[in-house]
Order: structure tokens, then C-alpha cells, then sequence
């Protein structure tokens, strides 16, 4: 079972690029993003919440509860949250920002937290920009995707994108992802033993692009 679905993935989220694994998505996320903004409208940050499918909460608390730190078992979400956020750091917590097709780089993540929902664990924190984002003079537009598209990661069907502070006005746009079909049949004729290839997931990312009027 842990080779099928790729342990390397399932105890940090983020191993993916030296972990073995079939092409398709093994695994899917609900994204709900809330943005929030500063007194003169600008985005200040995104606040992430992946809603991991009921299959692979059971996975990643099996394999990572026996060495979470704490007593409680809320305490053990803490340190596993933590640990996630860590693992996700080198590889941008698999975010793109873009402001007028310009790649948005200086952001950090804060305030780590795994809950319950149900049969699911909610992965949650925020992505802090350096410097806030016009959404009223630039089109700005993020995606959240797995790399290697072990995971599939798509916008909730609901509340998918909200404003923390009520910014009036602004307006969302969910761009669906349209592989090209060579990309499609490359990702379908991968080899269950093959390395998985660190560019396929860019491939199927959605987008969400947000304007707010002037």
C-alpha cells in the first residue's frame, strides 16, 4: 500500500519529487482560498485550506501520527501541520502568484493548522505577501497545484474564493485547466514504476483570477 501511493508523499506532502508514482492523481484536494486585504484594498495575503479527500486523511495520520510530538491528539495535528508547512517550504507550498502575467515570488507561510472535518483533515494556513497587491490596477491570478500531479488539487465547488475583509466589487474567474492532448496521453502512458516528472502537474493547475474595480 505505501508503494502504491507513494509514502514519500503521504509523510510530508512534499516528497514528490523522489518519490515513484503513476502518472494520474492518486489523491485529490478541495482548495478554499480567502483573500485578505489592507485599508486601501490590497491583497495582504492568501489563507489556504486543502481539504484532503477521506482516504488519504487516514493514510497521512497513519503514517505520521507514531512520530507526531505531543500527548493529546490535537497536539500531534499541530506538530503534523507544522512539519507539512516545513516540507512545503522549499517548493513554494505549491503556490503561483502572477500580477499582469509577472510572477509574484516574495511571500511566506504562517500559522500551520490540521483539523478534523469529519472523515477529512483540513491543512490550513497563511500565505503573508511581502508586498500587498493592486487587484484595482493589476490583474492577479494564483493556481495551487502538486507538482508531479500526484495530487489533484482543484477549487472547492463551493466558497472556492472569498474576501476576508469584504472588499466590494471584486470579481473571480476560475480558469479550468486544458492540457494540451500530448500532455494528456504523455501523463496516461506513464509506467506505474516510472519516476514521476516534476513539470507534469503545471500542466492540469487551475487558476483563479481576481479583479476589483478602480
Amino acid at each position: 500500500m505505501r508503494h502504491l501511493l507513494c509514502r514519500g508523499l503521504t509523510s510530508g506532502l512534499i516528497l514528490v519529487l523522489s518519490a515513484v508514482c503513476h502518472a494520474h492523481p492518486h489523491s485529490w484536494i478541495d482548495l478554499r482560498v480567502a483573500l485578505a486585504t489592507d485599508d486601501r484594498g490590497r491583497i495582504t495575503a492568501l489563507h489556504q485550506s486543502w481539504l484532503m479527500d477521506p482516504i488519504y486523511s487516514v493514510l497521512l495520520i497513519e503514517d505520521m501520527a507514531p512520530e507526531a510530538r505531543g500527548e493529546s491528539l490535537d497536539e500531534k495535528l499541530d506538530w503534523i501541520a507544522r512539519t507539512i508547512l516545513g516540507n512545503l517550504t522549499e517548493y513554494r507550498y505549491f503556490t503561483e502568484i502572477e500580477a499582469e502575467g509577472r510572477a509574484i515570488a516574495a511571500f511566506q507561510a504562517f500559522d500551520p493548522r490540521l483539523e478534523r472535518v469529519g472523515g477529512r483533515l483540513d491543512f490550513r494556513f497563511e500565505l503573508r505577501l511581502d508586498e500587498p497587491l493592486d487587484a484595482r490596477a493589476n490583474k492577479i491570478r494564483y493556481t495551487v497545484y502538486d507538482p508531479t500531479y500526484f495530487i489533484e488539487i482543484l477549487h472547492a465547488e463551493q466558497d472556492a474564493l472569498r474576501f476576508v475583509d469584504g472588499a466590494e466589487g471584486c470579481e473571480s474567474r476560475r480558469i479550468p485547466p486544458r492540457p494540451d492532448p500530448a500532455i494528456v496521453a504523455r501523463a496516461a502512458a506513464m509506467a506505474v514504476d516510472q519516476r514521476a516528472d516534476p513539470t507534469l502537474g503545471r500542466y492540469f493547475a487551475e487558476w483563479m483570477e481576481v479583479r476589483c474595480p478602480h
